[in-house]
């Protein structure tokens, strides 16, 4: 055996041994499995010198496997002796054998090693005994070393060891993470940039206001607006006005690609980690946002904002931009864009804003309603003082505007606060709106931001005198009374005055268009067209009496007052307004034609099965009774009415045109021969008011209306040129039908709302050009076409049929009678002194008859006798015209025109 080799007077291989014992102690503490020469399939000493060694690598005993492993495990345990050499080389010797890999290195090779059988043949009963101590039967070659066990691995304590940090894995890991992040945000920008496209313009971003005027289209009554803005051309601007903005939101605008990564980083940390919503934005991000994409609060948002940014800085031109985003910004005070800022603040337009104006203003743009100098003026001077400093610092403006600005801090206008809805204003507005939106040419939000120009049908002038009569209340009007009012052109439907109320504001319900009543006798003309349709003469003799029976009909029907006139034909039913012969007449041309011409003319809801329909008892509208009658004066063509007459664009492009032609339902001549019957209301039973508006040379057809239940007074007339409609009515405070007291103002009944329209027609329509129908005639059967309707047998009357139309002599009432008898209007003599009983066959005397409640009620129901709803007392005798003194006179002067008294107490 062949001596140890030394390291100076030092055994090395007992030093080796010695560190190895060191280590097996120190895995025995730490409760690990000893790492032994052996374990590690290497023998555990060396006893074979440099020859045996030798000796031992030819022997017969060497497996296969050993052979084919030798270089391997030759070259493995050379790197790890040259490690231990270079160790101990340090204490001055030159080569050792490295006892922990148990390979004999030799000083003149230094590489080749070879191991002995006794090495192999431990390895082996070492590797079973522990396999058996764990249970398991390891097999002669499943215990062989391999190559992952053989190799020598520093261990902890062993010379050169160094432990792995886990800071450092983290960071490798956090890298990885990154860089994979990385390269799907890129990838994923390329498409999104790839594939995007500058859209249209949001609607938003070019909304403006939409200015309504009246029909001169020049003055405006008021604005219909989600935004108060006015686009404008920035090419009038002054060149500091844009800058201002450019040195307060983004100094870079005018060189930089459109965005700005540093601010994005910059807001995307502060989110992360202060919770905040910053959005590093440039003008050209914002402008995309705004513009084209709306409100974008998410970070996909954000970077679809980014990149529309770079793609329009690519196809507009900075100038562009800037002008685009000052047209869209929000500038406070609910102003958008500069246009409407500088109104606001300053009352000018944005091309006569100062230096100190636009710095101002830019200087409010990241938060207008908290910074704006009225409302924190510590705050606007602070960024007022920032802007200007940096529009010096870019070259905005020269060391001596600066001056000037500093010392010059703009005084803001006071902000004015209007409602263009305030008033009476409001209702024509939401008529507009209301308008345009039910006959789909808009929508709302296309009519609050598309900056139309709208011009109504409203004359001014007309407008303000039905306002001013329509707010008319007489002493002690109690606050439950509702007037509305509207004037119609029937021969193009424009309505040109309209009052739905005192101020929208406070009551956006419009009477005029909405709020409903009963018409009462106004629908009596239309049962009359119906006769006039079937051939009927107005000549034809009626009974005129009250306490009528009808088939169909539970109970009687009565007139107002229940006045018994007598045998009158169809002329003075209408004048006169009684009851009993248009219920008569309802039922020979039959509900349901009657009805049906009623819708025709413009009434919606008509109830077709009842006689009483002719009586008014279905609600309307002021402005349905307008249209219905408007019909009639535009000799049967029903017009199509509107408020709005057409709608521009700013660039003054006609958008939309009213149709003015109406659709005819009637023919002229029975249309007209209803009017002609109508002015006979106008000149005997109106009122003196109305009738001396005959005298200029017009014709108006009017016709009054009193509500089954006393809940509501009408009027209606008509010129070749204007139908007017006045209604007042009663309720309670939950808005439920109330009786209204006979009197009102001094005027009975109807003839209120008659003495209001009397009032408007003094105000403006005698300014009116004077025009007149063409006189028709009445080319009916008398008796109707089977000549048995109204009393039959021939029986006709020329009462009224051939009256002037020039004013009547107004009468003063005899004072030696207590009431006056209906006259005939031609000749001024009695038409009817005492009523035929015979006609009627009912008897004078009340007490005969049977008089239950209810009659006439609004809900059109007939189960009762005697109509008490009209404000009446079911008990009331039986009046009679010639001797009843308590029947009302003609309100006002206490004249009386032909039968005019009866009117004053129509149903």
């Amino acid at each position: 055996m062949s001596k140890p080799q030394m390291w100076g007077n030092r055994n090395i291989e007992e030093e080796a041994r010695a560190d190895q014992q060191n280590r097996r102690r120190a895995a025995s503490s730490s409760g690990a499995r000893p790492r032994t020469a052996s374990s590690r399939g290497y023998s555990s000493h060396n006893t074979s010198s440099r020859g045996d060694a030798s000796r031992s690598s030819r022997t017969s005993h060497t497996t296969r496997a050993t052979r084919s492993t030798r270089s391997t495990r030759s070259t493995r345990s050379s790197r790890s002796s040259r490690s231990l050499r270079d160790q101990y080389s340090q204490r001055g010797g030159e080569y050792a054998d490295n006892v922990f890999a148990n390979p004999v290195m030799r000083a003149n090779d230094g590489a080749r090693y070879s191991s002995s059988r006794a090495n192999e043949r431990s390895y082996q009963q070492t590797s079973r005994r522990a396999g058996q101590q764990a249970g398991q039967q390891t097999s002669h070659r499943a215990t062989r070393p391999t190559r992952a066990n053989r190799s020598h691995r520093l261990q902890p304590g062993d010379p050169g060891y160094k432990k792995k940090s886990r800071v450092g894995l983290f960071f490798k890991i956090f890298g990885i993470v990154i860089a994979v992040l990385a390269g799907i945000g890129i990838a994923a920008f390329a498409y999104l940039y790839a594939t995007t496209d500058v859209p249209e313009p949001e609607s938003f971003a070019l909304a403006q206001k939409t200015t309504v005027y009246y029909a001169d289209g020049k003055t405006p009554i008021g604005n219909l607006s989600a935004q108060n803005r006015t686009i404008i051309a920035c090419d009038t601007l002054p060149k500091y006005v844009g800058n201002a903005v450019v040195a307060s939101e983004n100094q870079t605008f005018w060189s930089d690609s459109g965005i700005d990564l540093k601010g994005i980083a910059r807001a995307l940390v502060n989110n992360v980690t202060k919770g905040t919503r910053q959005g590093g934005s440039t003008i050209t991000q914002q402008y995309a946002e705004r513009y084209y994409l709306g409100q974008t609060d998410t970070y996909l948002g954000k970077l679809h904002e980014a990149i529309l940014a770079l793609k329009i800085t690519q196809s507009q031109s900075k100038s562009q931009i800037l002008c685009n985003y000052l047209n869209t910004i929000y500038l406070g005070r609910g102003t958008y864009g500069i246009e409407a800022a500088a109104r606001s603040y300053f009352n000018k337009p944005a091309k006569d804003l100062t230096i100190e104006e636009s710095a101002l203003i830019a200087g409010i743009i990241p938060s207008p309603g908290y910074w704006a100098p009225d409302v924190n003026p510590q705050i606007a001077q602070k960024r007022y003082n920032r802007t200007i400093e940096l529009m010096y610092k870019n070259k905005f403006i020269t060391a001596a505007e600066l001056e000037h600005a500093k010392k010059n801090f703009p005084q803001v206008a006071e902000h004015q606060v209007s409602n263009d809805y305030e008033g009476t204003k409001g209702y024509l507005l939401q008529q507009v709106k209301n308008e345009l939106v039910q006959r789909k040419a808009f929508s709302e939000d296309e009519i609050s931001t598309g900056g139309y120009s709208i011009v109504t049908t409203i004359d001014q002038k007309a407008q303000d005198a039905l306002v001013k009569v329509g707010q008319t209340r007489f002493a002690g009007e109690p606050d439950s009374y509702k007037q509305t009012a509207i004037s119609v052109n029937p021969k193009t439907g424009a309505i040109i005055a309209i009052y739905g109320g005192d101020d929208f504001l406070k009551h956006q319900y419009n009477n005029a268009t909405q709020a409903v009543f009963q018409p009462g006798s106004t629908m009596k003309p239309f049962t009359l067209l119906t006769g006039i349709q079937k051939g009927v003469s107005l000549k034809t003799v009626y009974n005129g009496n009250s306490f009528r029976h009808f088939d169909g009909l539970n109970g009687t029907v009565s007139n107002a007052e229940q006045i018994n006139w007598g045998n009158i034909n169809l002329w003075q039913a209408l004048a006169n307004s009684v009851n009993t012969p248009f219920v008569q007449l309802d039922e020979e041309v039959t509900p349901q034609a009657a009805a049906a011409n009623m819708k025709k003319a413009g009434f919606p809801s008509i109830d077709e099965n009842n006689p009483l329909n002719t009586l008014g008892i279905n609600a309307t509208t002021a402005l349905q009774m307008a249209r219905a009658h408007s019909t009639l004066a535009a000799g049967g063509i029903r017009p199509d009415v509107h408020i709005v007459a057409s709608v521009r664009t700013a660039s003054n492009e006609e958008l939309y045109h009213a149709n003015t032609q109406g659709t005819r339902v009637f023919s002229r001549h029975d249309s007209l021969l209803v009017l002609r019957a109508m002015q006979n209301v106008t000149r005997l039973t109106a009122g003196a008011e109305p009738a001396a508006l005959l005298r200029s040379g017009r014709e108006i057809a009017s016709k009054t209306g009193t509500a089954n239940d006393m809940t509501a007074f009408s009027y209606v007339a008509s010129m070749p040129s204007n139908t007017t409609v006045f209604a007042v009515w009663n309720e309670d405070d939950k808005g439920n039908p109330v009786a209204l007291p006979v009197m009102l103002g001094g005027y009975a009944y109807s003839n209120y709302p008659a003495h209001l329209y009397a009032q408007f027609a003094n105000a403006y329509l005698t300014s009116l050009p004077v025009e007149k129908w063409e006189n028709v005639k009445d080319t009916g059967k008398v008796g109707g076409p089977s000549g048995t309707w109204g009393l039959g047998n021939g029986q006709a009357s020329d009462a009224l049929a051939t009256a002037s139309y020039d004013a009547p002599v107004v009468k003063k009432k005899d004072s030696s009678q207590d009431t006056p008898a209906p006259q005939d209007s031609q000749n001024g003599e009695n038409q009817t002194q005492e009523p035929d009983q015979s006609d009627s066959g009912q008897s004078s005397d009340s007490s005969q008859e049977n008089k239950p409640d209810g009659q006439g009620s609004s809900s059109g129901s007939h189960d009762t006798t005697t109509p008490d709803s009209q404000g009446n007392d079911s008990n009331t005798p039986e009046k009679n015209p010639s001797t009843d003194t308590s029947q009302p006179t003609t309100p006002g002067d206490g004249t009386g025109a032909g039968a005019g008294n009866a009117e004053s107490a129509e149903n």
